[in-house]
């Protein structure tokens, strides 16, 4: 799979960025800014690692659509019934399903 540049999630279009190095900056692999809907992965990883990376954060921001609160306390049904909407609708806006 090839790292998208833009996915849309809901009415939003979220911009893909790679990094150089950005694990040495932010001890991360990966950052999902909900505050400009962009995702920074970090480019040095292996293309695998990055697409893993990826759906990592692509899942931050599906869970903030969906409305999902941090310190929220959902059952594993509970969790996969707020997301499983939300992650059909990614995946038919985008052309992956």
């Amino acid at each position: 799979m090839e790292i998208p540049s833009e996915i849309k999630i809901g009415p939003t279009v979220w911009q893909i960025e790679l990094q150089d190095d950005l694990n040495e900056s932010s001890d991360n692999c990966g950052v999902c800014l909900k505050s400009s809907n962009r995702i920074v992965i970090d480019s040095t990883q292996t293309l695998d690692e990055m697409e893993k990376t990826l759906l990592h954060e692509l899942l931050h921001a599906m869970l903030d659509f969906a409305g999902v609160e941090d310190d929220e306390k959902l059952t594993e049904e509970q969790m996969c019934a707020r997301l499983s909407p939300v992650l059909h609708m990614v995946l038919k806006e985008n052309k992956v399903f």
